[in-house]
């Protein structure tokens, strides 16, 4: 159990809106006993109890404490989820074993961080993870384990098959828990007709949103091929190429026969179309200064380079793939308006991972779903009960209501007015408990997350052999060509640890120009190729993102 207050809280004088849907609450009054809130009422309705500590609020607004519901936690996020009034997260990919570890540690007040859901090992992982399965009967066997182990719901990638699915669904929900997908190979479709809850990125919507089987089957195998080479940059069609293919005279009827099996879509704005934010550079900035700030030097420098590499990938876009990027978001927001207006409910998630935003990712969330024409008051719902009640957890939390787990927050400002103000957060209460939102240098997590490779990363380079093997002291430029694997758009040749210009020519062969400066030498020089960070190695202490060496030599002319 989480540490609780010695005293009550009361917050008086400020805007409540409690997350049900309800009119706001002018000069609200919110008594919090215990880990719980004890009344909601207006300023003068109810007495305090006399040691209770009263925290003035007037001209603010208070609301539930925020959910991301889509989250692969590291150890070392707690305080940037903390500090932006995220109080609950439910993470959808990492180790079993460890994330139910700092979920427990949570829950006993043994770890300072938002209380976590979550849903271990993904169920269709690629080849080499943890949740890779070969068939159905390996998918049931680990939605059993996972369910065995006490996951609060499961998730699915991009290789889980239709026929995995129906077992991991039907399995998950006799469990009483919902299944979540990030889909590959199978359509939105295939995937709700097979028990899916919830479309992760809306993933496999557009191949759903076509009148044409044969273009169906088409763009399925588009997003197959991509998923298959997006890391190491060969071209070809991107997720929003996809969205723009959309059919509009489809969006009210894909609409409603997701509504009718009460799936719910988590839009993702933040990863999938954070590039088409008319506040790109802004926030851009933003992440460079959070990520500068000293109090936050335990982040890892993959992090770092993540976060800029993917706002970098703007300036790098062609004219077809900025229209593609243009016509798919506002395809997107048209297909949602359809499904909200047929009853759908929509999740906030941001996908946080290596490079993303912790917390912030949520407000921005926010910003982007005002940007298409969605409430403030709706999207607050969303956010806090809409999320508890997916989870199971509407009866506890979500909502600020007599008897339920006190998370709330205070924003100096009123988001109904200004999505923006949810930057101002003022005070965070996570189970009764005042949080401190501070950013600490020494901050530490008691279990800290085992090394594992990153999804979404860069081959390790190896070389089986490279030509010439030699040339003679005084030589003109020698090119040099390098076959192997590994190789991506961004590797770069290394002769005796110097940069030299390089060409890759595809995954299995590179070349290089040896200047004529380093062959002025005799000696027999290291060639390594080195590629773009983050590198996906498997033992850290002996790989990085350079590969094994070769040799080259300079003899005497």
């Amino acid at each position: 159990m989480a540490a609780q207050q010695e005293f009550p809280i009361v917050l008086e004088g400020g805007k409540l809106v409690d997350g049900t849907g309800n009119p706001p609450v002018e000069n609200a009054a919110v008594l919090i006993e215990g880990e719980r809130f004890k009344t909601i009422s207006r300023k003068g309705q109810a007495p305090y109890p006399k040691n209770a500590k009263v925290i003035k609020t007037e001209g603010k607004t208070l609301l539930p404490g925020l959910w991301d519901t889509h989250v692969h936690y590291r150890d070392w996020m707690a305080e940037l989820f903390l500090a932006h009034g995220v109080t609950t997260i439910l993470d959808l990919g990492n180790s079993s074993t460890w994330i139910l570890a700092q979920r427990d540690g949570v829950a006993k007040g043994k770890i300072r961080a938002p209380r976590i859901f979550a849903c271990g090992d993904p169920i269709g992982e690629g080849h080499g993870k943890r949740g890779e399965v070969k068939d159905v009967g390996q998918a049931h066997a680990l939605v059993k384990r996972l369910l065995d182990e006490g996951v609060d719901a499961v998730k699915v990638w991009a290789h889980c098959t239709a026929e995995m699915l129906k077992v991991v669904a039907e399995e998950a929900h006799a469990a009483g828990r919902k299944v979540i997908g990030h889909l590959g190979v199978i359509t939105a479709r295939d995937a709700v007709l097979n028990g899916l809850d919830c479309l992760a990125h809306a993933t496999g919507l557009p191949m759903s949103a076509v009148k044409d089987s044969e273009k169906a089957q088409w763009m399925l195998n588009q997003e197959i091929k991509r998923l298959q080479t997006m890391i190491i940059g060969e071209p070809g069609i991107t997720a929003w190429g996809l969205f723009a293919m959309m059919e509009e005279d489809t969006f009210d009827q894909v609409a409603e026969f997701l509504v009718s099996r009460k799936v719910r879509i988590e839009p993702d704005f933040v990863y999938r179309w954070q590039l088409a934010s008319r506040r790109r550079e802004e926030r851009e900035y933003e992440d460079f200064i959070t990520f500068s700030d000293p109090r936050l030097s335990y982040i890892p420098e993959v992090t770092l380079s993540r976060n800029m590499r993917a706002w970098q990938v703007y300036r790098r876009l062609n004219e077809q793939q900025l229209q593609e990027l243009k016509e798919g978001y506002e395809k997107f927001q048209k297909f949602l308006h359809c499904f909200v207006r047929a009853g759908g409910e929509v999740d906030i998630g941001t996908d946080t991972s290596e490079g993303r935003m912790p917390g912030k990712g949520v407000h921005r969330e926010f910003e982007f779903l005002v940007d298409a024409g969605f409430s403030p008051r709706d999207i607050i719902v969303w956010a806090t009960k809409g999320s508890a009640e997916f989870i199971g957890k509407g009866d506890e939390l979500g909502t600020v209501e007599a008897g339920k787990i006190a998370d709330i927050i205070v924003v100096n400002g009123d988001p109904l007015a200004d999505i923006t103000a949810l930057g101002k957060i003022e005070t965070v209460i996570k189970s009764g408990e005042i949080i401190d939102t501070g950013y600490h240098p020494d901050y530490s997590n008691p279990i800290p997350r085992p090394f594992e490779p990153a999804l979404h990363s860069y081959p390790v380079p190896k070389i089986a052999r490279i030509s010439p093997t030699m040339a003679v002291e005084g030589s003109k430029p020698v090119t040099l060509a390098i076959e192997g694997e590994g190789f991506v758009r961004g590797s770069v040749v290394q002769v005796d640890g110097v940069r030299v210009p390089t060409t890759c020519t595809g995954g299995k062969e590179i070349q290089a120009q040896i200047p004529a400066h380093l062959l002025a030498r005799v000696g027999t020089y290291t060639v390594m190729v080195v590629n773009p960070r983050p590198v996906s190695v498997k033992d850290p202490l002996h790989e990085d993102e350079r590969s094994n060496p070769k040799y080259f030599m300079v003899s005497f002319s």
